[in-house]
């Protein structure tokens, strides 16, 4: 598992915000939720679902974020977000896989 914290901007019509992004990424998915605060003033958490894979460039994946939601604090508002269709995430690089040992092979 690894842990993730990064910054991001959403806009929503003409409002814009920086958002404090946390989460996790664990096997080929991705979760991050984040805080933010609009031009206006108004409070939202942002929380994105989703999967990653790594590129042939060391340290650089590809992620496709699948499902979403919205929340603005102030009014209660809550938008759902999600994918239509569906989504296939592959490694374009092989990942090594471990040899199984003596011991695993005669269990």
């Amino acid at each position: 598992m690894w842990k993730i914290s990064t910054t991001g901007d959403i806009t929503i019509g003409d409002r814009k915000a920086e958002l404090d992004l946390k989460g996790v990424a664990t096997g080929h998915k991705i979760m991050l939720q984040g805080n933010g605060i609009l031009q206006n003033g108004e409070e939202v958490r942002l929380t994105l679902v989703g999967h990653y894979a790594p590129t042939t460039e060391d340290g650089v994946f590809a992620v496709a974020f699948t499902n979403g939601m919205f929340h603005n604090t102030n009014t209660g508002e809550r938008l759902t977000m999600m994918q239509v269709g569906s989504v296939h995430v592959e490694p374009i690089v092989s990942t090594p896989t471990p040899e199984p040992s003596d011991e695993e092979l005669q269990e």
